[in-house]
């Protein structure tokens, strides 16, 4: 009976794939309960890497001493055997312990020793970790129990009926059916560092249009409709823009499969296409690109390095915001 603590960020949930897989194929008859955000549910609707999905809902449901209590109390009653943490953080590490798994994994961390059984050190550069891909965090782990993943190649499930949704999005979208289709997500849930400037999105929508007929459809993720308007005010081009759905990432990810590219800023949809397979450009500001990049996507990663370089940092401590400015639309 295991359970394991997903990651929190949309592209850390698919990096971690390969791990879901490979855990699956070394414990086939396990009963694998994963548990994680509510909106990420649907990114793993339908595989069969689980038993099981529990939703850890700290904003709502499980919010407060209360929503706590009433969480730890499901967790309890489930009676696991074995319990993984993806996050490297002191609460992930606290869910285990409630849990009362006789054996807990996770990364090595300060203050949290009483909480996990096993703990696996992290790699240092200087006094600082060493940055390292996300997938291969992950897989790293589960050596461990020697579950550690043989390839890092991403995978999501796409239902038929989001298939169906996103066939019919596309063909209200495509103007020039021998045009490429190109799906833009100028979104980032993490901060404005991660932002590509609007006028930047404009732009490239008027280049791609003009210069090769593309079909282009705008993403609009939760909160970010003021975003959109203004890209759209900009450009003064006609574009097909999809707005929030109750399919939430699950759509995003069929809408992802059937582009012929995506151009996105360093968030969760650069690792969808990595996982269905779709070429990408990805806009890299801030961090530092070792954490997100793999040799297996079919994408190309461009980054404007500057002095301040990689500040890892949600909002940029400077006004110029040069490592994502200077990378021009041409």
């Amino acid at each position: 009976n295991i359970f394991v603590q997903c990651p929190n960020w949309v592209g850390d949930l698919v990096m971690a794939t390969p791990a879901f897989r490979s855990l699956r194929e070394k414990f086939p008859a396990a009963h694998i309960t994963l548990c994680m955000r509510p909106a990420l549910k649907v990114l793993l609707e339908g595989s069969s890497w689980y038993n099981e999905i529990l939703l850890y809902d700290k904003n709502k449901l499980h919010r407060g001493i209360s929503g706590w209590l009433r969480f730890t109390k499901e967790l309890r009653a489930m009676h696991y055997d074995l319990a993984i943490s993806f996050p490297n953080s002191f609460r992930s590490g606290l869910i285990l312990w409630w849990s009362g798994a006789k054996v807990r994994l996770g990364y090595e961390r300060p203050g949290g020793f009483f909480l996990l059984t096993h703990t696996l050190k992290r790699q240092r550069e200087g006094r600082k970790f060493m940055p390292m891909y996300a997938g291969e965090f992950f897989a790293n782990l589960l050596s461990m129990i020697a579950a550690k993943p043989d390839t890092l190649e991403l995978e999501l499930p796409i239902p038929l009926i989001l298939r169906d949704q996103a066939q019919n999005i596309w063909q209200n979208a495509t103007h020039t059916p021998d045009a490429p289709r190109i799906l833009l997500a100028p979104g980032a849930s993490f901060g404005s560092s991660k932002l590509w400037p609007e006028e930047h999105f404009a732009s490239l929508i008027v280049i791609l249009a003009e210069r090769i007929g593309a079909n282009i459809l705008l993403t609009c993720g939760p909160g970010e409709e003021k975003l959109v308007a203004k890209i759209l005010a900009m450009c003064q081009y006609p574009v097909t823009v999809q707005p929030p759905t109750a399919s939430g990432l699950g759509l995003v990810t069929s809408l992802i499969a059937q582009a012929d590219c995506l151009v996105c800023n360093d968030t969760g949809p650069r690792h969808i296409a990595h996982a269905v397979k779709t070429p990408a450009v990805v806009l890299l500001g801030p961090m530092d690109p070792r954490h997100s990049y793999s040799p297996l996507a079919k994408s190309i990663v461009l980054h404007h390095e500057i002095p301040c370089s990689p500040s890892n940092l949600k909002v940029c401590r400077f006004s110029h915001h040069g490592c994502m400015t200077e990378l021009k639309p041409e």
